[in-house]
């Protein structure tokens, strides 16, 4: 009789930790497809900061942030192939925006200019030389990218054309369906 309930018991406990394990796996796979916005938004952040850093190519997003104070998106891009580019246009969340060299040491340069690009359609002219890295700050645009807090991400869509330094003729573009990650900044 004893060795029956303990058979029962071991039943018992066999079913429990197999329910168990079916939860937490349910729980997972709800938190990565939306089941937890925050968690699942989380997880698509990481993946598309992975690809604009690691994977997009010829020009890469190593970071970007946009300082909500002066209303303006800034950025470090880096060409990851042994030939030089230059960067005719970008747009952000559907906006053309006007490029502006940062570098660090100061002193910007002026690529092209919101007012122009949109009066005649102006190409930028912003020299990646191969593996260079190249900061860039933009016009001041927009209502703040979907950015209301500091401390925050925002995810938007990125279009980058660029032509190749030794042929200039051919327009290329990096129009990803993955979005760039922004940080949002005071």
């Amino acid at each position: 009789m004893l060795g029956r309930a303990r058979a029962k018991g071991q039943g018992l406990v066999d079913y429990v930790i197999i329910l168990g394990v079916v939860l937490v796996l349910a729980l997972i796979v709800l938190a990565l497809f939306g089941g937890w916005p925050d968690l699942a938004l989380s997880y698509q952040n990481r993946q598309a900061v992975t690809f604009w850093r690691d994977q997009a190519r010829p020009i890469t997003v190593l970071e970007a942030h946009y300082r909500m104070s002066d209303r303006e998106l800034y950025m470090s891009l880096q060409t990851q192939a042994d030939e030089a580019f230059n960067l005719t246009a970008l747009y952000a969340d559907g906006n053309r925006l006007a490029l502006y060299l940062h570098p660090v040491s100061g002193g910007e340069t002026q690529a092209c200019d919101v007012s122009s690009c949109l009066s005649f359609g102006c190409t930028c002219n912003v020299a990646l030389a191969p593996h260079a890295r190249v900061p860039i700050r933009t016009e001041p645009f927009g209502s703040g990218l979907g950015c209301q807090q500091a401390g925050r991400q925002v995810a938007m869509p990125l279009q980058m054309n660029y032509v190749r330094s030794s042929d200039g003729s051919r327009t290329l573009y990096e129009n990803s369906t993955i979005r760039l990650v922004v940080d949002c900044q005071q």
